[in-house]
């Protein structure tokens, strides 16, 4: 199956299903059009070798950018029989990738990863396959077939996405299931793994870190956030607008900025300033 001319899904209204046996290819170089909504579900019969073709998505690596006008899919379903294999590839003289929001490999379990190296991928150097989540341990496949499976634990699409609330802030965000339920990652560097942290990204209230003249915060996604500044606290306070930034990004972000040096200076009539950062 051809998909070049496949540019666009119906969005999230509509899902795409395409059950496919001979292989798929998306032979153009560009990769415009999104498939983030559509399923892909291939098979690979005893003895036989499927081929999966991939020109139309820029290697990004392993962050959310790479699922952005990259021509990412949503659901890449692999089954093999006896000794079948998938030969993941590209023909591009450029380093391609083919990314994947849950790619699922049927008939194997978590146990299965103790002896089974996944022999049933072949990915072609100057390829890499890029998953967001999977129906094995993300974890554990991440690195796998000569580091060419990579998982993007930062992207949440939708299916591999899950709802955080952040008590700080009153609001609910979507982050990546498997890295939420981490038992290995300290997003929040608070000695507690995420899967056991009630707040594995924070609060939802920007706790800063100060570095020379630098604040250093998580930044909730596509939040903005304002750098305020005062002289005296209490009821003598009058918080002034320094600067106003946002988190542009639709996944948790440091978001980093550096405070004018004639603020702090000496000389300028100011012993103490205080900065805070608060957002809508």
């Amino acid at each position: 199956m051809n998909i070049s001319n496949l540019l666009v899904d119906g969005g999230s209204a509509t899902t795409n299903w395409f059950f496919i046996g001979n292989g798929i290819a998306s032979d153009s170089e560009s990769n415009s059009g999104k498939l983030l909504n559509s399923q892909f579900f291939l098979n690979a019969d005893s003895y036989k070798s499927v081929p999966v073709v991939w020109n139309s998505s820029k290697d990004k690596g392993p962050v959310y950018e790479g699922y952005v006008d990259n021509r990412a899919i949503g659901l890449l379903s692999l089954t093999n029989s006896y000794l079948g294999v998938f030969e993941i590839a590209s023909t591009s003289e450029s380093k391609k990738a083919i990314y994947v929001d849950k790619l699922v490999l049927e008939g194997l379990t978590e146990n299965a990863l103790l002896t089974n190296k996944l022999d049933q991928l072949k990915i072609k150097d100057g390829m890499t396959l890029y998953f967001a989540a999977s129906n094995l341990p993300e974890e554990k496949l991440d690195g796998m077939r000569d580091g060419k499976l990579r998982w993007v634990k930062d992207f949440a699409g939708q299916y591999s996405s899950m709802p955080l609330y952040l008590p700080g802030s009153a609001e609910s965000v979507m982050v990546n299931r498997a890295h939420r339920r981490s038992r290995i990652f300290d997003t929040d560097g608070d000695g507690v793994a995420n899967g056991f942290d009630p707040t594995p990204y924070g609060d939802g209230r920007p706790k800063m870190q100060l570095e020379g003249r630098f604040i250093e915060w998580l930044g909730i996604p596509n939040k903005m956030y304002r750098i305020e500044y005062t002289e005296k606290l209490g009821d003598q306070a009058k918080w002034r607008t320094l600067s106003s930034i946002k988190n542009n990004k639709t996944v948790f972000h440091s978001i980093r900025f550096q405070i004018p040096r004639a603020l702090i200076a000496p000389g300028q009539g100011m012993e103490t300033v205080y900065i805070r950062v608060a957002h809508n």
